[in-house]
C-alpha cells in the first residue's frame, strides 16, 4: 500500500495536481479486507465493463476540469437507464 500511495503522490506532483485528489481516488477504488487490497468494483462482471470503458476516456483531463467533489459514473442504456 505504501508503494501505491507513493506512486499516486508522485503522479499528482508530476501533473501539478493536488495529491489529496489522487489519494482520495485511490481510497475509493480499493477495498481493504484483512490487510489485502481488492479493486472496487471487482474486476469481474460490471467492473470489467467499467474498467474497459475507462480506456475510452482521458480521466486526467476530466480530473483537471472538475472543480468540486463529484461522482462520475458510466451507464449503459442496455443495462440501466435513468427514469424518464
Amino acid at each position: 500500500m505504501q508503494a501505491l500511495e507513493a506512486q499516486q503522490r508522485a503522479i499528482a506532483a508530476r501533473l501539478g495536481a493536488p495529491p489529496e485528489l489522487f489519494m482520495e481516488g485511490l481510497e475509493r477504488m480499493l477495498d481493504i479486507r484483512d490487510g489485502i487490497a481488492y479493486l472496487r468494483p471487482a474486476i469481474e462482471g460490471m467492473g470489467r465493463a467499467i474498467y474497459d470503458g475507462l480506456d475510452q476516456v482521458d480521466m486526467l483531463t476530466v480530473y483537471r476540469e472538475v472543480r468540486c467533489p463529484c461522482c462520475s459514473s458510466m451507464l449503459s442504456r442496455s443495462k440501466m437507464s435513468a427514469p424518464m
